[in-house]
């Protein structure tokens, strides 16, 4: 009878988490591309994630080497827009100067270096790495994995559209695409778990 218990619990857990939605896991997940709030993870899916979260700062962390600039250049490349449409943009195979929101010169210079918000528009993007030796800190270094790369995180403090810079309090209903991309092995190529796209509601 207790076995039968479990099974059901685990069954209504599965029902509950829904098609495309992440369910929530205390902690970090090391190697994965996540979304953190108040200590809580949301690994993604490769694509078509479906994430709510509370109109307040999150984090988005993700598994990557060191920024180097003798030409690795590691580093995430994050596009966040309004338009659904636009995730159709992005697909396995293409070379990522195709792309519209990744081609060469979309990508956004920051706030002294650094990305103070989250930048909503269809044609850019945020460059996100970290520098050893005192370099370039667009994101912090959480943990070392046994593979030599490093978990990494970037903390989202607010948005910026148009101009204007937007609070969690004004973000709204309407719901937020975002696109991260690796470029792991440096081949200019979308290959296969090199991106995640997702859906972010706030409530």
């Amino acid at each position: 009878m207790k076995n039968l218990f479990f099974l059901f619990g685990f069954l209504f857990l599965i029902a509950a988490c829904g098609p495309g939605k992440s369910a929530l896991v205390k902690g970090v997940i090391v190697g994965k591309v996540q979304f953190v709030q108040d200590g809580y993870t949301r690994t993604l899916d490769r694509t078509d994630s479906k994430l709510e979260l509370a109109p307040n700062m999150f984090s988005i962390m993700f598994p990557n080497n060191v920024y180097k600039p003798d030409g690795k250049f590691y580093a995430a490349q994050i596009a966040a827009f309004r338009d659904k449409k636009l995730l159709g943009n992005i697909k396995e195979g293409m070379a990522i100067k195709d792309i519209s929101y990744f081609q060469s010169g979309t990508g956004l210079a920051g706030d002294n270096g650094q990305y103070e918000h989250m930048y909503l528009g269809d044609f850019q993007h945020h460059y996100i790495y970290f520098e050893e030796d005192g370099g370039a800190q667009r994101a912090q270094k959480v943990s070392e994995m046994p593979d030599g790369r490093y978990m990494l995180k970037w903390i989202v403090r607010s948005f910026y559209e148009d101009g204007v810079e937007i609070p969690f309090s004004m973000i709204g209903e309407e719901p937020i695409y975002v696109v991260v991309l690796i470029d792991a092995n440096l081949n200019k190529v979308v290959d296969e778990d090199e991106y995640h796209t997702v859906q972010l509601t706030f409530n």
